[in-house]
This record gives C-alpha cells, structure tokens and sequence, in this order.
C-alpha cells in the first residue's frame, strides 16, 4: 500500500514542485485511509521528539523513566554555544556562568 501511494506521488509530480499535502493524499488514495490527520501534524510542527529512558533500580526492581522532550537544531546550537534564544520573546539568553574548581 505505502509503495502504491509512492508510486501515484511520483507519478503525479513527476515534473513539478510539490509539497507534503501532495505525498499525504496520494497516501491517502492508495490506503483508503486519512493519512494527513496522522503525518501532517508531525511533518508540521518544529522540531522532532526525542525520548530519554532514565532506569534504576528500587528495592530490587529494575524502572524506567521516558522522557519525551523536542529536539531542534536551536537547541543544539544553544548547548554548544551557551546562547539560548526564548521562544517565546525571541530574545537571546546565556546561562549564569560558572566557576570550575581548578
């Protein structure tokens, strides 16, 4: 079924431009299913998630912890960098600094 939709897609726009509505309809027709309600959320929000498994162990019990957090490559550059920019003002932040013990 997914090589069929891939297939139609290709086919369709094989000489144009698309997007990613184009793959999800095809997908779609060749699944008899609304493959955009799944897909597009994800393809459409920034970034992608990332899941930590944080284990230990309790009275003898081996546990698991998932932590799902969203990766992007500001992120990364923040953490190689220091300098963060919020979200949510679009200003640019460093962390306190810190100093090592020689």
């Amino acid at each position: 079924v997914f090589r069929d939709g891939i297939r139609r897609y290709m086919r369709a726009h094989q000489y144009s431009n698309t997007t990613t509505a184009d793959l999800w309809h095809h997908l779609s027709e060749a699944s008899a299913r609304d493959v955009a309600a799944l897909a597009a959320p994800w393809t459409e929000q920034p970034g992608f998630p990332v899941v930590k498994v944080v284990q230990r162990c309790a009275n003898g019990q081996a546990l698991a912890t998932l932590v799902q957090e969203r990766f992007t490559w500001e992120r990364v550059v923040g953490e190689l960098t220091g300098v963060y920019e919020d979200v949510l003002t679009g200003r640019r932040r460093s962390p306190a600094w810190r100093s090592l013990p020689a």
